[in-house]
């Protein structure tokens, strides 16, 4: 044993202190990007299971390549059923509170289980593994999808566990089947995360090397597991429908959605951590040089026989080829979800680097610079944060049906994608928003969209009408900025510098 029973829990006010900032951050937000009404699929799974229509309910399980991500959201779209019964549709803001904070639930365990990964990668070292679970749990990045019902953070749980279980448990035939399906399950929840089950595969195979067991025997109960899990999961399709892999041969044709492209290669992820995570981009940039230090000096007594290499080596080849495919191969487009797992390794890299440093003053001194740098740049993200506004959620506010609101007095700013907001329904299913004239609103920017070189429509003047509400649209928030804008986009919008705005005209 590396370490001491009580050593293998994360502390518990760290999992507190994460848990209230997570708690604090729901209740706005949710709906606001077109792949969040995915969701609504294990809803409606839900629904058509209860009076009968099982077809109907197999057939939700297309949704955009992500049947994983429907079976999961079962949890909390049973949940859903609570308000759903006393009059609160699924789509209201306060019913979302429920899927938003299962999302909590999932990052706490995720934290959990990075901090057992770290003890066992760190040699048991408790003070290097709490710092390097501090750092993870104040990066903008880990903590940005939270208020959202994204499928990233679900996937990113499950490597975490399949990780854990390939570090810590003897690599038996059994062990092997259930990584490789769990491999598999990453990326049926988010297919963008596959490649995460590459590393699985090589940690699986890399720490029993030293044995008589051939690794192919290794590689053969993986891809059974993640042979059994995706046959399962397409004979499930079927039953509403399309197999699963009719769905993504159909996926890979379309391709559509809100996407122009950050074919950014080698640049998007030292520029995400500087642009979006400011000191501790610097920080993680940092560590991965020492840690890639470290390993050049001990590479003679070492190897790649250390449990970190073993993670480490596989993400960054994997990252090194996704950065090859997207420039100058223009064929794989980086954003801030997609390298949402490499921060996993970014910090374990950092980790990785302090135990160079004699254990004593000089670590401990080390580490509470860590944390303080983390706890500066998370401090500005949670103040900006916090005050963020999404036009769903104002529309809330204001009781205003956009649907009545007449098309001449809805003005998008920039090129639209997907149109404008629809509004929340009501509390009560049975009373819509109050009966006030919604010819008599201007809206201006409830939409979201690539930004736009166009002159901007002139803005009513304080005779013409009154001024109701007025914030910056949340598109303009650097870490929203790295999702499906290039580096032309993000600079428009900050130039643009866009705002939301609701006008009562007389």
């Amino acid at each position: 044993m590396l370490y001491s029973a009580p050593m293998r829990r994360v502390s518990p006010l760290l999992l507190t202190v994460v848990a209230i900032y997570r708690l604090s951050l729901l209740g706005r937000g949710a709906m606001t990007f077109v792949d969040e009404t995915w969701h609504y699929r294990a809803v409606l799974f839900l629904q058509d299971l209860r009076v009968g229509n099982v077809r109907h309910a197999f057939a939700n399980l297309d949704n955009f390549g992500r049947p994983g991500d429907v079976l999961v959201r079962l949890i909390p779209g049973a949940l859903q059923a609570i308000p759903f019964a006393f009059g609160l549709a699924p789509s209201n803001p306060v019913s979302l509170l429920l899927p938003t904070a299962c999302n909590v639930i999932v990052t706490l365990i995720t934290l959990a289980l990075f901090y057992r990964i770290c003890l066992l990668l760190f040699d048991g070292d408790q003070l290097v593994s709490l710092t390097a679970s501090a750092v993870y749990s104040l990066l903008v990045n880990t903590n940005i999808y939270v208020r959202h019902t994204l499928p990233y953070d679900w996937a990113l749980c499950v490597f975490v566990y399949a990780l854990w279980l390939t570090l810590s448990r003897p690599p038996t035939a059994a062990l092997a089947w259930t990584i490789g399906a769990l491999g598999t399950a990453i990326g049926l929840i988010y297919p963008g995360y596959f490649p995460l089950a590459g590393i699985l595969a090589v940690v699986f195979v890399a720490r029993d090397a030293t044995t008589a067991s051939p690794w192919w025997r290794h590689v053969w109960r993986l891809g059974t597991g993640a042979l059994v899990c995706i046959a399962g999961i397409d004979l499930l399709c079927r039953i509403g429908g399309p197999g699963y892999f009719d769905m993504m041969r159909r996926l890979g044709r379309e391709q559509p959605g809100f996407v122009r492209g950050a074919y950014e290669g080698w640049i998007f992820v030292p520029r995400y951590l500087l642009d979006v995570e400011g000191y501790a981009g610097v920080l993680l940039l940092a560590g991965i040089v020492a840690y890639a230090a470290r390993a050049f000096a001990r590479r003679r007594q070492d190897g790649l026989g250390r449990r970190i290499h073993w993670v480490i080596v596989p993400a960054v080849a994997i990252w090194a080829a996704q950065a090859i495919a997207s420039s100058p191969g223009r064929y794989f487009l980086f954003s801030g979800r997609v390298i949402h797992p490499w921060f996993l390794f970014l910090v374990w890299a950092l980790g990785d680097a302090m135990l160079w440093v004699h254990r004593g003053a000089a670590r401990r001194a080390l580490c509470a610079a860590a944390v303080a740098t983390a706890l500066v740049s998370w401090a500005g993200f949670a103040r900006a944060y916090a005050r963020l506004d999404y036009p769903r959620d104002v529309l809330y506010q204001f009781a205003i049906d956009t649907a009545r609101v007449p098309a001449t007095q809805k003005v998008c700013e920039m090129s639209p994608v997907n149109g404008t907001y629809e509004s929340p329904p009501s509390r009560d299913r049975g009373v819509g928003p109050p009966a006030t004239d919604m010819t008599k609103y201007l809206l201006i920017n409830f939409c979201q969209g690539f930004p736009t070189s166009e002159a901007s429509r002139p803005l009513p003047t304080a005779d013409e009408a009154t001024l109701l509400f007025d914030a910056p649209h949340f598109m303009a928030f650097p870490a929203y900025a790295f999702e499906g804008f290039n580096a032309e986009d993000r600079r428009a919008l900050r130039e643009n510098a866009y705002r939301v705005r609701i006008y009562r005209t007389f």
